[in-house]
């Protein structure tokens, strides 16, 4: 093969795309069209954390929504229900000594009927609870010390065991509640935009009572 010849087979080499590595001949051939659609498809790839996260998404938006559900009485519950108690109504711990109720709550009840609980932060030891109505307030005799506090609401009535039904919503206050002599606590249940009282989720149902 002359000089010629192998010039014009390099020419050949160079415009079908053949290329060669340390010398080497190579029979790969690579197309720039084809490289842009890999990569086009490498970066639209989902992946599990993308999941996860429009999952977290969706649950963090539906769990407010549920909350209204149950507190409104609109899941199904063939069940009859019963009298609620009348608002004040106290049930109190039989080991809570009696000359330790010297403090004060105050409790405001949304559209919902509520059960509010103290709870020993620590044992989680059941302290007190009172009942509210929907849509009235009572001011009650509390404990002294600081308790962990717990909401049950909701709309039909099945006993301190069931509470509510499948339409019993459960929260814990984020923060304690300290209760003295000279200083009250209490919760307004109406939900706001503004509201400073944050509240969790409880997974588990309310302990019978």
């Amino acid at each position: 093969m002359g000089i010629d010849d192998r010039d014009h087979m390099r020419r050949r080499r160079k415009a079908s795309g053949l290329f060669s590595v340390n010398g080497k001949k190579s029979g790969t051939r690579f197309s720039t069209s084809q490289e842009a659609v890999t990569h086009a498809r490498i970066s639209y790839r989902q992946t599990p954390g993308n999941w996860t996260i429009a999952v977290l998404l969706v649950v963090g938006a539906c769990i407010p929504m549920l909350g209204d559900l149950k507190r409104g009485g609109w899941l199904p519950d063939p069940e009859p229900g019963l009298p609620f108690p009348a608002t004040g109504t106290v049930i109190v711990a039989p080991d809570l000594p009696e000359e330790s109720v010297r403090s004060r709550m105050s409790v405001r009840a949304s559209g919902s009927n509520a059960v509010v609980q103290l709870f020993h932060p620590e044992t989680g030891r059941f302290r007190m609870a009172v009942f509210v109505r929907a849509g009235e307030e009572i001011y009650t005799a509390a404990p002294l010390g600081i308790w962990q506090m717990r909401v049950v609401e909701g709309q039909k009535w099945h006993g301190p065991t069931k509470y509510f039904g499948p339409n019993t919503q459960y929260e814990t206050v984020a923060e304690l509640m300290e209760f003295r002599e000279d200083f009250h606590n209490g919760i307004d249940l109406h939900r706001r935009v503004d509201g400073n009282l944050k509240t969790r989720l409880m997974i588990n149902g309310p302990e019978a009572m």
